[in-house]
């Protein structure tokens, strides 16, 4: 069988319409879902999380903000910023590098913690095969006189690396225990950026041992000097497909598609429909032809002529429902309509008699009623028995 044009430009357009939505349902499948971090989130408020720390800076009137941006992607004004590294967990790329380079060379403040942090930081090197074999937490207490030392006496963290490759400088020791740094200070920026061996200091479990508060209070400064972004976007937090597109024309120009799409639907679907003549009422209508009568008997003031009209219909109904002749008389009518259907006589006559003669137009329409209840006594009943009344029954 051969196929139509219309088929298949059909065919053609339900086609393109189901790719767009199976490329639509890929491209969401494949966007790997935003998933917190373990250590160093602040999100996470288990013991290795820093919501604790989070949330008790916004509420001291800080502002903090998380961010859900790379690096590269980093608006914040840096003489007005401390961006927050906490333990990240993925390792940033050459472009991240230089972006905190450029961010730390116009005043912004850094404060880095954990062991994968040192990839980030420009001056220093990550060790290899350098693991700490000291799982067990050390103090470490003020090893120069710096602003972080003030108001603390010493930071119990444990040591992750034994030795950090860092340039000596752009790195100063703040904070050691036996020779091992365990706190380090930028001097090569406008402003002092904090490396911290481990997240400890800053998580759920260390925020509130004694000097772990003060020291990040020393790095961040009194409220209202520099707002604090906390990084998430190394712990796997990114921003979703959906919240890309919003942010771009790709949103406007899939609604536009999706209405052209429906409108193409819509056309076909027109133009493929069953074709119906319009309906047209005809001129000659039983209700038209109802009004065009009585105008006429009403202009011509024809009253009695509209009554003998319905006096002649009714007595031929009268005489076929009777099984009389239709020229009989009106006593003989009345007599068989009796006889047959046992109606009143003298009510039968009565009507007949009134529906003759000259009528006005307030009596006309009592007159046409009553014959048409006559005749509505002796041809209901027969319907109902199933014997419908046929007007040439008589002959």
């Amino acid at each position: 069988m051969r196929t139509g044009p219309a088929t298949l430009d059909l065919k053609v357009i339900a086609g393109s319409v189901t790719l767009l939505l199976s490329l639509a349902a890929l491209t969401v499948a494949v966007v790997p879902p935003s998933a917190p971090g373990a250590s160093g989130s602040s999100f996470d408020a288990s013991p290795d999380g820093t919501k604790a720390a989070f949330e008790l800076l916004s509420a001291a009137g800080w502002q903090t903000t998380r961010s859900i941006e790379p690096l590269t992607a980093l608006r914040a004004n840096p003489a007005r910023t401390v961006l927050i590294l906490a333990d990240p967990g993925s390792r940033p790329s050459a472009q991240d590098r230089l972006a905190l380079a450029r961010f730390m060379g116009a005043g912004g403040i850094v404060l880095a913690a954990g062991t994968s942090s040192i990839a980030f930081l420009p001056g220093m090197t990550p060790p290899e095969n350098a693991l700490s074999t000291r799982s067990a937490p050390l103090d470490f207490v003020p090893a120069a006189p710096t602003a972080l030392a003030r108001g603390v006496r010493s930071v119990r963290m444990p040591l992750p690396v034994r030795a950090v490759h860092a340039n000596p400088a752009t790195w100063v020791t703040a904070f050691a225990s036996d020779g091992d740094a365990g706190v380090m200070i930028s001097r090569g920026g406008a402003a002092d950026s904090v490396w911290l061996a481990s997240a400890y200091p800053l998580s759920n479990a260390g925020i509130a041992e004694g000097g772990h508060l003060q020291l990040l209070l020393n790095v961040l400064g009194p409220p209202g000097q520099r707002a604090i972004v906390w990084d998430e976007h190394y712990h796997g937090f990114a921003r979703t497909f959906w919240s890309y597109v919003a942010g771009t024309p790709v949103a406007w120009g899939l609604a536009q598609a999706g209405l052209i799409a429906l409108l193409i639907l819509f056309t076909a679907a027109r133009r493929l429909g069953p074709i119906r003549p319009r309906y047209v009422i005809p001129r000659t209508s039983p209700l038209e032809f109802v009004e065009t009568m009585g105008g006429l008997y009403g202009r011509a003031r024809a009253a009695g002529a509209a009554v003998a009209t319905a006096r002649s219909h009714a007595r031929r109904r009268l005489a076929a429902a009777a099984g009389v002749s239709a020229v009989t008389t009106d006593e003989a009518l009345v007599g068989a309509l009796q006889r047959r259907f046992g109606l009143d006589a003298m009510q039968t006559r009565s009507t007949l008699e009134e529906s003759t003669g000259s009528v006005t137009e307030g009596e006309a329409l009592g007159r046409v009623a009553a014959l048409q209840r006559l005749v509505h006594q002796v041809t209901v009943p027969q319907r109902t028995a199933g014997r419908p009344v046929d007007a040439g029954a008589s002959r």
